[in-house]
């Protein structure tokens, strides 16, 4: 997903910079024009294309991300692109309503000489703006189409007629950047079709592309015509290959090393949360021993005297804040239930934990439990209790890791956690749009990371769809007493946050090689017409 987006953000600086080098081509056309009449309306219309060539330079090193926010350079670097936009088209539509209309005379011939004589050109792209210019630009290049339309059609300057339709083509473009700029994006629905990479940016971006392509190719037909011309044109050409080369070369050996360095990181954190949930274990074993030797309970249970065992269990587990804790006589009978203390008389003799702590004394693992729609992992610690040699029961102390656990972790790491019971999420840092509840029961389906976590007990590094938004994301296994995985760790970072990384650098990038291609026209021209002065 990333790295789609950094090819249509590779691509918007592209389309807009060659856009900016299409309008200084109209305005060299125009200024060809103008060289011969010294019309003062007439430098009007240079001066505009001059001004948009720079504003449409400028503005193909913003960034934009699929959220609305972007650094405050790039919103800067907007800002400023969008005046000088509005500035240059205000003169080239004030210059083109100044300039008198060749009406058509009577005589075809007459139509045909004079046509033969005319040259013009206009120009205009959408970018980014703020909301108090978010107007104008649909309204004044629809007008400057309607113009060239009126010069091609009503006057002699029928060649003025493609210059027109790629006016109407970048109307159409900045209504539709007008319309992702101010619409409410309150639904999630509208925020997908209108964000920045959406579908209405694309389809934004490729009618102004073909608006730049109609434009180019009439104003190449005119400057093509000349030697020196071409030169500029070839060597301009050549180093805007090699500019955005070298672009997409930086930007995709940048976001590679920042994924690379992102998985890294979150494999480390990963490996401190096992590490967390170990020594989690650790206490819970710790309680566990430290209740089995409670000399009160050992009496207890050798005089059977349920109450007191009631009583002691319920005392402790309120001590030391367990989630469960049960006292299980050496024949795997429950004496007593802190979390419940009615429910007692049910057998343990087949569990897991308890046969295990009959075997080994002590007992430290995680286990599974609560409902299939919403379950819970824990972390569970067993001690028997012995007196004088003789075994009198077990101690099982159990903690739930629930989201509680996960929103510490966040607020020391800044990372999304997660804990799976199975592939079925148990607990999350993520909370649904009231701000209330958790997004817990739902189930990852990735074949791959199932395979991977829960069949395989390995690591997962990957790109997640979670709750709609994609994450770099690593899933690390669960496993209990018997090292088979019962769940997944979950750790996550939004990838908007390492785009914006990637981001804050490019931005630089792009803007240098925007300024750069600028610079280079100067000497491209002074190259060009040294070697076109050889020819004469």
């Amino acid at each position: 997903m990333i790295e789609i987006q950094l090819i249509l953000q590779i691509a918007h600086f592209a389309i807009s910079l060659f856009g900016g080098l299409i309008f200084l081509a109209c305005g060299w056309l125009y200024f060809d024009s103008w060289n011969s009449k010294k019309s003062p309306k007439g430098l009007l219309t240079v001066i505009g294309f001059v001004f948009l060539g720079f504003a449409f330079a400028l503005s193909s090193a913003e960034i934009k991300n699929i959220s609305t926010n972007i650094s405050a350079y790039s919103n800067y670097l907007e800002l400023v692109s969008a005046y000088v936009k509005t500035f240059g088209f205000f003169l080239l539509t004030l210059g083109l309503l100044m300039e008198p209309l060749q009406k058509k005379p009577v005589y075809q011939e007459s139509t045909n000489a004079l046509a033969a004589s005319n040259a013009a050109s206009a120009g205009y792209f959408s970018i980014q703006i703020k909301p108090v210019l978010f107007f104008f630009p649909p309204v004044l290049s629809f007008i400057t189409g309607i113009l060239y339309l009126r010069k091609g059609y009503l006057g002699l300057e029928g060649h003025l007629r493609p210059v027109g339709f790629s006016f109407i083509l970048i109307s159409l473009s900045e209504l539709l950047n007008f319309v992702s700029n101010t619409f409410p994006l309150k639904n999630i629905a509208v925020y997908n079709l209108l964000s920045g990479f959406g579908p209405l940016w694309i389809i934004q971006n490729i009618i102004f592309l073909l608006a730049i392509i109609l434009l180019a190719k009439w104003v190449f037909g005119y400057l093509l015509k000349r030697v020196q011309t071409q030169l500029v044109l070839i060597i301009s050409s050549v180093a805007l290959v090699i500019f955005l080369f070298t672009t997409v070369v930086f930007s995709v050996i940048l976001l590679g090393n920042i994924q690379k360095d992102t998985y890294s990181q979150l494999r480390s954190d990963a490996g401190i949360l096992s590490y967390s949930l170990k020594n989690k274990q650790q206490e819970a074993l710790s309680d566990a021993k430290f209740i089995a030797g409670n000399q009160e309970l050992k009496k207890a249970i050798i005089d059977n005297d349920r109450k007191k065992i009631k009583d002691q269990v319920t005392s402790l587990i309120l001590n030391k804040k367990a989630s469960s804790l049960m006292v299980v006589s050496n024949e795997g009978v429950v004496l007593a239930r802190g979390e419940e203390p009615d429910r007692i008389g049910d057998s343990l003799y087949s569990d897991p934990v308890f046969k295990r702590t009959l075997e080994k004394g002590e007992v430290a693992s995680f286990k599974t439990g609560g409902s299939s729609l919403i379950p819970v992992v824990s972390v569970v610690g067993a001690s028997l209790i012995s007196d004088t040699g003789k075994y009198l029961g077990a101690v099982i102390v159990a903690y739930d890791i629930d989201s509680a656990f996960a929103d510490g972790v966040k607020e020391s790491t800044n990372l999304d956690v997660s804990i799976y019971s199975g592939n079925i999420r148990s607990a999350t840092t993520f909370v649904s749009p009231d701000g209330k509840s958790r997004w817990v029961g739902i189930k990852e389906d990735n074949k791959k990371i199932t395979d991977a976590v829960l069949k395989n007990g390995q690591y997962f590094a990957g790109e997640v769809n979670i709750l709609n938004s994609f994450y770099l994301s690593v899933f690390a296994p669960i496993k209990d007493m018997d090292n088979n995985p019962i769940g997944m760790i979950y750790v996550g970072k939004d990838y908007l946050d390492v785009l914006s990384v990637v981001a804050a650098s490019i931005e630089i990038t792009f803007l240098f090689i925007a300024l750069s291609m600028l610079l280079w026209l100067i000497p491209s021209f002074l190259i060009s017409k040294y070697i076109a002065n050889q020819f004469k």
